[in-house]
């Protein structure tokens, strides 16, 4: 695995985390992302389908919405199979794993410092805007037995703070935040990143979280400022990884169900 150091080189990507807020599938978010991976430039000429990169950054994250459309028209509503998203994002990571070899998964400790300080804001948003009952998941998970309710929470918490945020940052800062650079996103370094791309990447990304767009859009600012310092998508995932920690502890001790 070779590891650049130049801050302008695309080359050097690095990465070390989905929000534990309730999420939902946004249309518009998942619609920018086909349409624009389906601009993408494959060079060479005869790079087979199977070596496109666009593949690597989107297909962990399409595989969790893939499979989230599948949990919930199963589910009632408590999405008592979310394990499976897990599984299918780890999956997917464990197939291209090859091809991420080559990004820089380095992080830094201001990566930590961005997650803390997206977690905190996404607690104050939420103080502000978000119901303060438990909810269906709250009242779905107390009537599960005691094996099956640690078991749903352990992989709840465990997809929070690993599969889902390298899934969704290799799909909006990998490849979203510089595809609306350049068709040829792997060649834009941080120093090439426009207001416009870091503005949008981020709205899209928030779209993702529903009525928590707000927290979601700020929070993908934050995230798309740790992968620029350095064009280091491992600053973003750590930040991203470290939030959701935060708030998946935060959720756990604190029995705020609703953020679920």
């Amino acid at each position: 695995m070779v590891i650049r150091d130049s801050e302008n080189d695309a080359g050097s990507l690095s990465g070390s985390g989905q929000f534990v807020g309730k999420s939902a599938t946004s249309p518009g978010s998942a619609t920018l992302l086909a349409r624009l991976s389906g601009l993408a430039v494959l060079r060479p000429a005869e790079r087979d389908a199977t070596d496109n990169p666009t593949a690597w950054y989107l297909m962990p994250f399409l595989a969790i919405l893939a499979s989230g459309m599948i949990t919930r028209a199963v589910s009632d509503r408590f999405e008592w199979l979310y394990p499976l998203r897990f599984f299918a994002a780890a999956l997917v990571l464990w197939h291209y794993r090859r091809r991420y070899r080559n990004l820089d998964w380095r992080f830094g400790w201001a990566a930590a410092l961005i997650g803390g300080i997206a977690f905190l804001m996404w607690l104050s948003l939420d103080w502000f805007t978000a119901a303060g009952s438990a909810g269906t998941t709250g009242t779905r998970l107390a009537a599960l037995p005691t094996p099956a309710r640690v078991t749903w929470i352990f992989f709840r918490a465990l997809a929070a703070s690993t599969t889902v945020p390298i899934a969704e940052e290799l799909a909006f800062r990998g490849f979203l935040l510089r595809r609306l650079v350049s068709a040829d996103f792997e060649k834009v370094g941080a120093s090439s990143i426009t207001l416009f791309s870091f503005v949008v990447s981020s709205i899209a990304f928030g779209l993702l979280h529903g009525n928590r767009w707000v927290a979601g859009t700020c929070a993908g600012l934050l995230y798309a400022w740790a992968f620029r310092g350095r064009s280091r998508i491992g600053d973003a995932i750590a930040a991203h990884a470290i939030t959701n920690a935060l708030l998946a502890a935060w959720v756990i001790l604190s029995g705020s169900w609703q953020m679920w």
